[in-house]
This record gives structure tokens, C-alpha cells and sequence, in this order.
């Protein structure tokens, strides 16, 4: 009895010294924070009001019916002109092809000799529209191009022959259009395409390009069209044809891999970064990839998923977003309550999305669980050296004495 009592006094003498000593005789990954707090020469730490606002939700029936099962993000709501395919006309940089026909020989372009000819009409060289959108047709002069059908620019030149040449009809084609071109870049191989008179949408420059390379729901299209730029998942092309808009000149398409991923920290079996490995990943689904929770340090009251959630959705759910700044978008905590049976359902029902973040809070219970193995394991301690078995005597006691926060030891 007295020598568990005097192990005791010991172990709270090395609690004691160790707290004197700044815990400098256990091992550590590095300094502690207060250390390098107090070490700075200059400090710079944010006021309680300037803490990034957010707001809390409880996942209930209710707010799942709320909740969209994916981004919000779309070309429709972002690219709002709804006309059909664009009709294309010749723009600056395109080669021009023109032929001009007369009705008869000894005209202004037919020589009287019909004969010499193998028909009545003429080729003109080849020509790119300048960078004021003109070509040259001799006799016409220049002929502004840029902006026209090619049918516009027929007739324009026909005009302008009529009272020289014999009933002239004029031939117009581009042999190349640079105009009309659009950038696809990424993961479906780098090129620019020109685009069909008859229009394109966005999975046909797909096609043309060669097609993505993997799984529909690892890869997203971002469609840059002029200052706009919306990104979507391919699969939700492939869903919603409203998103499937037609293609512009000018365009630039980049199509890129990014497997969908959640963090994943707290009382978990599992903590880092895990793949979804599939289109849609609910929160059940997600728990059970990661090993589920610990049951010795979890609070299943408090399992979480944080969010950048769209406001609109936010206000939805009854939360004032006044308070959340301005923004698009708001930062939200989700929150469920897996000690209720329903919390099972729930979370079957919520559906994951690339970037979530699952925090699960350990029960208040584990401080307290802490503090008694941290006591436990120093009177431990101070009992395993306080005696020492010597063979063939009785056992000897040591004292320890700290002398500058170390141990020393003395008979």
C-alpha cells in the first residue's frame, strides 16, 4: 500500500516536471505550437469577426428534396442564346473561290473567238478575304465579303458586272475556312476544326476529335465562349440535351479527366482523399468505402459533410444567406444523426459530390478518456523505474530528481 501510494507521489512529481520542463524528455514530430506562436517576430492573426461565415443544415427528408443530386452548373443556364446552328458567313482569313459566266462570247470576260475557249465562263485565282473583309474582282473593284452568305456576295458581284459584262453570273465557294473554326483541347487530342455549314453541337467536335478516352463521369467539358465559361460532366451531356447547345466560331472546348474524390477526416477507419469510383456515391456509400466509424471515439451525433453549395439552393433550406457574404455561392455544413435509425436513410438518399469534405466529431467522452491514459501512463511510469529487482537481494528504490528539465537517477 505505501509503496502504491509513494508511485503515485511520483507519478504526479513527473507530471509535475514534465509540464516545468516543457514535456522536452518525450519524443515529438517537432515543435509545439505555442512554441512557434511565441517565437515569431511578427504575428498577424484574424479577429473573430473575420472568420469565414458559414451555416449548418441537418439532413432531413425534407431538405434532400431540396438538395440537387449534382452541380448546378449547365451551358444552357450559362450560354443562354437559343437560335438554332448559326448560319456561317465569309469571315476574314477564309480563301475565296470565284467564277464568273457570261451568256455569250465577246463579252468582258469571253473573247469573241468562242472557239479558243472550252467554256463561257472564267476562274479567278484564288484569294483570302483581307483584314478589312474584302476580296478584288477585276472590273468590280473590291468587294466587301466579311459577313456575308456566300449567296450575298454572288450577287453583289453580279451587280456590279451587270452593265459591263453579258448577263453575268458569278460562282462563289471557300476552299478554306479559317473563319469558322473551333479549339477543342485536352484528353480527346489537341486540334482546331472547322466548323459544318449545317452546324455542330458540342459531342459531335467531340466525335470529330476523336472521342473521350475515359469513363463519362471522370471527365468534364468547359466550353469558353468569348468572357463566358461554364463546366460540366460529360454524362450530363449526355442527359440533358439542353446542354448539348450548338457550337460557335471561336469557341474553345477543353475536355479534361478529373476523377471525382471526398476528404475524409475525423474518427474514421480511414482518413485522406478517396476516389467515388462511379457516377453517384451517396453518403452511406461513402461511410461504408471508408471503413465506417470508430466506435470507441466517434459521435455519430456529429458526423458532417462540408460544402460550397449554390445560394439559391441555400435559401431553400431556410438559411439566412444575408450572412454569407454576396457570393454565388455559400458555404454550408451538412450534418447528420446516425444514433436515429432514420439518420441511415438519410444518408442513403444524399448524394456525394466531387471536393465534399466528411468530418466526424469525436465524442466529448474522448477528452476525458485522454486525460486518464495520459495520468495512468505516468504513474505507470514512475512505478516501473521507482523499483528495480536485483538478483539475489531485495528490490531497491530509486528516486528521480529533475535537474533542468532531465531525469536523473540516485540511489
Amino acid at each position: 500500500m505505501a509503496f502504491l501510494q509513494r508511485s503515485k507521489r511520483l507519478g504526479a512529481v513527473l507530471a509535475v516536471a514534465c509540464a516545468g520542463a516543457g514535456c522536452s524528455i518525450l519524443p515529438a514530430a517537432g515543435p509545439y505550437g505555442d512554441v512557434v506562436h511565441g517565437s515569431a517576430t511578427v504575428a498577424v492573426y484574424g479577429a473573430q469577426e473575420d472568420r469565414l461565415p458559414y451555416a449548418v443544415v441537418d439532413i432531413t427528408p425534407e431538405a434532400l428534396r431540396v438538395i440537387p443530386v449534382r452541380s448546378q452548373n449547365s451551358f444552357s443556364g450559362r450560354f443562354t442564346d437559343r437560335r438554332p446552328a448559326p448560319t456561317l458567313t465569309v469571315g476574314i482569313g477564309d480563301t475565296i473561290s470565284v467564277s464568273i459566266f457570261e451568256a455569250s462570247a465577246g463579252g468582258l470576260f469571253i473573247p469573241a473567238e468562242a472557239g479558243s475557249r472550252s467554256g463561257n465562263f472564267i476562274a479567278l485565282p484564288n484569294q483570302e478575304v483581307d483584314r478589312q473583309g474584302n476580296i478584288s474582282i477585276p472590273y468590280a473593284g473590291v468587294v466587301p465579303a466579311a459577313g456575308r452568305t456566300i449567296r450575298q456576295v454572288q450577287q453583289l458581284i453580279e451587280e456590279r458586272l451587270r452593265n459591263r459584262a453579258i448577263e453575268p453570273q458569278a460562282v462563289v465557294s471557300i476552299t478554306e475556312r479559317r473563319s469558322a473554326q473551333v479549339t477543342i483541347l485536352g484528353d480527346v487530342g489537341s486540334s482546331r476544326l472547322t466548323l459544318n455549314p449545317l452546324g455542330e453541337r458540342i459531342l459531335d467536335v467531340i466525335a470529330r476529335a476523336g472521342g473521350t478516352k475515359f469513363a463519362g463521369y471522370e471527365m468534364f467539358v468547359s466550353l469558353q465562349r468569348g468572357k463566358e465559361r461554364a463546366t460540366v460532366t460529360f454524362n450530363q451531356l449526355l442527359s440533358s440535351p439542353a446542354d448539348n447547345i450548338f457550337v460557335l466560331p471561336g469557341d474553345t472546348i477543353y475536355v479534361f479527366r478529373q476523377a471525382p474524390t471526398f476528404l475524409v477526416f475525423g474518427a474514421t477507419t480511414q482518413q485522406g482523399q478517396i476516389f467515388f469510383e462511379k457516377e453517384n456515391l451517396n453518403m452511406a456509400e461513402a461511410l461504408a468505402k471508408i471503413g465506417g466509424l470508430i466506435d470507441t471515439r466517434s459521435d455519430p451525433d456529429s458526423v458532417f459533410v462540408f460544402r460550397v453549395e449554390e445560394r439559391k439552393i441555400a435559401e431553400k433550406l431556410g438559411v439566412d444567406v444575408s450572412k454569407l457574404g454576396h457570393g454565388h455561392t455559400v458555404p454550408v455544413v451538412y450534418r447528420t444523426k446516425l444514433r436515429d435509425p432514420a439518420g441511415m436513410f438519410v444518408t442513403s438518399g444524399f448524394q456525394m459530390r466531387d471536393r465534399d469534405i466528411i468530418y466526424v466529431a469525436n465524442s466529448q467522452s474522448v477528452d476525458w478518456l485522454k486525460f486518464i491514459n495520459f495520468i495512468n501512463s505516468n504513474i505507470n511510469f514512475a512505478t516501473n523505474v521507482a523499483t528495480i529487482p536485483t538478483i539475489g537481494s531485495s528490490t531497491t528504490t530509486t528516486r528521480l530528481v529533475t535537474t533542468g528539465g532531465s531525469l536523473t537517477t540516485t540511489p
